[in-house]
């Protein structure tokens, strides 16, 4: 596949993660079959396209846990999530905390514009208050 495409597929969850996003719309704009993009986006990323989604949502979700006052319900809207316990549960699996905890004990040491997301690189690194560190 076209790094190309991976790019322009990347960009166009980057505009639009926080909506509910559609595999047969991306296939459309990427010119694929949503099955075969799918495949090919995994191949390259390590990531099937919704499991690239549901981090980006929520490495947003923890940066605006950290440095903004919204509510957790309201941040879970403002990431994508219709519901809290939905967006609650998502955020354990990923953080192993619920939102409110590491609203309370993390900071962000590094946190980039563009995400590159894959299984065995982020971009973004959370510290706990007493100096330990998660990715």
């Amino acid at each position: 596949m076209d790094r190309n495409c991976i790019k322009k597929v990347k960009e166009y969850i980057e505009e639009h993660f926080t909506e509910n996003i559609l595999l047969d719309d991306i296939a459309k704009i990427a010119g694929y079959s949503k099955f075969h993009l799918n495949r090919l986006f995994l191949e390259n990323t390590g990531l099937t396209i919704y499991q690239y989604i549901k981090e980006r949502r929520l490495l947003e979700a923890a940066n605006q846990l950290i440095s903004t006052e919204k509510s957790i319900i309201e941040i879970a809207f403002c990431v994508g999530y219709t519901s809290q316990q939905a967006f609650t549960f998502a955020f354990k699996q990923k953080f192993l905390c619920t939102p409110q905890t590491f609203r309370k004990n993390f900071y962000i040491c590094e946190m980039k514009k563009t995400f590159q997301i894959n299984r065995n690189n982020r971009n973004a690194f959370f510290m706990l208050k007493n100096g330990g560190m998660t990715a």
